[in-house]
């Protein structure tokens, strides 16, 4: 019977241990989206003790957070629905023509931010009307948005996607980067980690639109 006695004890203690419960990143635990709301930053808010996991996924000038800086601030946001052609009904192609390839001595740049230089790279490169430059470039009323580096878009698989912190197709996203004459591409239909696939460039993919905070 003591014997007995000692494993109800032990049983009892082990299961009141508080498990380990990821729901309170989902139900803002910190109050993270009413603090933007009413007028602070992510990096005020992290300043503030808020751990970064809290603040991904979070609404901020019109798109979700899934990169923040913690030494200076700066931080990327998506938009928060994939680029669609509404003129035709379907997902963008990146060129309306192939074949595609660099001209000799440009190059497009990976990293968090490269995304910006890429998209005005190819940008002034096709000035093709029916793209997905040309949608991002009138996303929301101004020219802020940009297509992704690819490092960008696995950080928002990593971030956002992983974490459901907001749906994704699962589809190929197109990135900015390209090699040869394919771009480079990240898989949705993972959950575990992020798989570039190479793609040609008058394919059919989904887009999220990035910008800089």
């Amino acid at each position: 019977m003591r014997v007995l006695g000692l494993v109800m004890i032990v049983a009892t203690v082990l299961f009141s241990c508080k498990k380990v419960d990821w729901s309170d990143l989902e139900e803002d635990t910190y109050q993270v989206q009413q603090r933007l709301d009413q007028g602070e930053t992510p990096f005020e808010i992290y300043q503030s003790g808020v751990p970064v996991d809290h603040i991904f996924g979070k609404i901020y000038q019109s798109g979700i957070i899934f990169y923040l800086d913690v030494e200076t601030g700066e931080g990327l946001v998506c938009s928060q629905t994939d680029v669609y052609n509404e003129l035709s009904e379907n997902y963008y192609n990146l060129l309306s023509n192939e074949p595609f390839t660099l001209p000799a001595g440009v190059t497009l740049q990976d990293g968090m931010g490269a995304g910006e230089y890429n998209t005005q790279v190819l940008t002034n490169l096709l000035n093709e009307s029916n793209t997905i430059f040309a949608r991002i470039a009138t996303l929301g009323g101004n020219s802020e948005w940009y297509l992704p580096s690819q490092k960008e878009l696995e950080a928002i698989h990593n971030t956002l996607h992983r974490l459901r912190y907001t749906d994704f197709s699962l589809d190929y996203y197109w990135t900015s980067n390209i090699e040869g004459n394919k771009v480079i591409c990240i898989d949705f239909s993972r959950n575990d980690f992020p798989m570039p696939v190479a793609v040609q460039p008058n394919g059919v993919a989904k887009a999220r639109a990035v910008k800089k905070f």
